[in-house]
């Protein structure tokens, strides 16, 4: 079956048709209309209302969601060497379309997107340079993007899009130059700049807004928010500092979409939401039904040790079912052979990843010679590193959020692909959904993981702030690090969603640990997610479904009664439940098991620094 759906390409064709006609009634319209537009989610309860100022030319927004404003009047312009987009605008008309559209994904939080939206767009000219407007209303938050028709080069300065947050917000997330590909621990934050994403709690309208960034490709960079010098409330995009000079691209030209996910009463649009997938590129079409995409569990020597032992972690690899094993750095001193290595991989049904870091591949031909080696020694893919160190390998501030660092990251996807090499990125830029386009990008850092040590207030934000933008790599199932305990660590596997679960213990530790069972079928791609509870910098319980079976995972940063309502399990069926839960003193865990239905709800205390996990089978 093909992942573009016969449902999609129905949507398009219908898109297309619905667009022209809307145009031509509401171009007409527009006059009478007024200077005010609104567009509504298809379950009429988010609104996104965008007003053009006709005595200045500009245009700004707000956003609602039912009946409660979440995000007030806030400016709209990006500034081009062509014309400033920012006043003296005209108003040209405004088209409506409706996005309605299936596709599938060999891994993510969920296995079936469903694209559901209205869409408006401002069609606005400024010295005779025309601009498009484009919003969209999801029923999980509102997004919009600038588009700018023509041809020929075109460079872009700056953008003046400022979100104002009402009230007395609350941020959460990582104060900004992310140095190290995101990699300072995430929690409540008041600075004067703020790296996407961002989350904003809303005590006053009880909402939680998250603000990021969709559809990131080589023609924009990443930026981050600044806060206006005497309002806190009031947050403009800024372009990285790093990024000395305006993006360069050509014509027609779109940007990335800005997104303010929107979640009344708690966390649980933002954890389960796909606006990031929805709102990039369908899957490139020699990676549609791609057979070589496999998600899956991988062992990693860097951490562990035993390095040159490669046929002993291809052995344990096969024998606990996992799919793959990393070489870190240096392998090409202790895997003397690799073509050797990956036959015998072949053979007991394991892949190999190689590690490589990224200064000394700017240019597409070193990408092109790399991945071709790679292929012909029968690498399953690659980790890719040190995005923050382009060009010349001094870490730099935020490097990787530049146009530049973009086009790398970009340039290893596209030739990737041609090699049909998966591939994971560290000390790399957040992502932005772009797995959708890209599904063999099946892992990329972006946090402050476990292989620097964390503590679990960070731990406690990554579900809130980092993964609900794609994939992370974060080194879960880490038993004996950070002062954590083995429950904690073993739930860090379902709380936590990528592609490739890069595990970071010695195989002697995971085959001696009473987990064992659980790791074995712990999968890397999932069918469905459903938020439990949480708070960040707190605590963190998530469901996932794979199949038929369920899997709960839960982490706290101090001790608590856990409460697993099972409401999501299918009515009218009986599971075991295996429970991997603290002992309560030191890191050890307890075994249990107990039938369970759809009513029951299960209560566990957790440790300081404590967890539990769940595996949840049909009798």
């Amino acid at each position: 079956m093909k992942r573009l759906s016969l449902l999609s390409v129905y949507a398009v064709v219908c898109l297309s048709a619905f667009t022209v006609a809307a145009r031509a009634e509401d171009g007409a319209g527009a006059a009478s209309t007024g200077k005010t537009f609104e567009v509504v989610s298809p379950d009429g309860k988010v609104q996104a209302k965008i007003t053009f100022d006709e005595s200045t030319g500009t245009l700004s927004f707000e956003a609602t969601s039912g009946g409660k404003t979440v995000l007030a009047g806030s400016p709209l312009g990006i500034v081009t060497q062509k014309a400033r987009f920012t006043d003296g605008m005209k108003l040209l008309g405004i088209s409506r379309a409706k996005i309605d559209e299936t596709y599938t994904l060999p891994q993510g939080k969920v296995s079936t997107y469903h694209n559901r939206a209205n869409e408006l767009t401002l069609s606005l000219e400024k010295g005779g340079q025309p601009l498009k407007v484009l919003f969209r209303a999801y029923d999980d938050g509102i997004a919009f993007r600038y588009s700018i028709p023509g041809e020929g080069p075109i460079e872009i300065a700056e953008e003046t899009t400022t979100f104002h947050v009402p009230g007395k917000p609350v941020y959460w997330g990582q104060s900004h130059p992310n140095a190290y590909g995101y990699e300072f621990p995430l929690g409540q934050i008041e600075h004067q700049a703020y790296s996407l994403a961002l989350l904003c709690e809303l005590k006053e309208s009880e909402h939680w807004v998250l603000l990021a960034q969709a559809a990131t490709y080589a023609d924009y960079c990443i930026p981050h928010l600044r806060r206006a010098k005497d309002d806190r409330t009031q947050l403009r995009v800024t372009f990285p500092i790093d990024q000395k000079e305006p993006i360069k691209t050509t014509l027609p030209f779109v940007s990335p979409w800005r997104v303010a996910v929107i979640s009344p009463a708690d966390l649980s649009t933002i954890v389960e939401q796909t606006l990031f997938e929805n709102l990039n590129p369908p899957t490139e079409p020699e990676l549609v039904d791609a057979e070589w995409i496999e998600p899956g569990r991988s062992s990693w020597d860097w951490m562990a040790g035993d390095k040159a032992n490669w046929k002993g972690w291809i052995d344990f690899n096969s024998e606990m079912g996992w799919e793959y094993h990393l070489i870190d750095d240096g392998w090409e001193g202790y895997v003397k052979d690799p073509k050797a290595a990956t036959a015998y991989g072949r053979e007991k049904g394991v892949g190999i990843f190689a590690w490589r870091r990224t200064p000394g591949l700017t240019d597409p031909e070193a990408i092109e010679k790399l991945f071709k080696q790679y292929a012909e020694i029968g690498f399953r893919g690659s980790k890719v590193d040190f995005f923050d160190r382009l060009p010349d390998g001094q870490t730099g501030p935020d490097y990787e959020d530049t146009q530049m660092g973009l086009q790398v990251r970009d340039n290893l996807c596209r030739i990737g692909a041609k090699y049909k090499l998966q591939l994971v990125f560290h000390g790399c830029a957040i992502p932005s959904g772009e797995q959708r386009r890209w599904p063999h990008l099946v892992g990329t850092e972006a946090v402050h993981g476990q292989e620097t040590g964390t503590h679990p207030r960070s731990d406690n934000c990554v579900a809130y702030v980092r993964n609900p933008l794609g994939p992370v790599d974060w080194s879960p199932v880490f038993f004996g690090r950070a002062g954590k305990t083995d429950a904690y660590q073993l739930a860090t596997a379902i709380t936590f969603q990528t592609g490739l679960l890069i595990m970071p213990n010695l195989h002697r530790d995971y085959l001696a640990h009473p987990s064992k069972d659980l790791l074995k079928k712990l999968p890397a791609a999932w069918d469905e997610v459903h938020f439990v509870d949480g708070h960040p910098s707190s605590h963190t319980v998530i469901a996932r479904r794979k199949g038929q079976d369920w899997y709960v995972g839960a982490i706290t940063s101090e001790a608590r009664a856990f409460q697993v309502p099972l409401g999501f399990l299918q009515k009218g069926k009986t599971y075991t439940a295996t429970i991997y839960r603290d002992k309560m003193q030191g890191r050890e865990m307890v075994v249990d098991t107990k039938e369970v239905t759809a009513n029951d709800t299960l209560t566990f205390g957790a440790a300081d620094r404590g967890g539990l996990a769940l595996y949840l089978t049909p009798r």
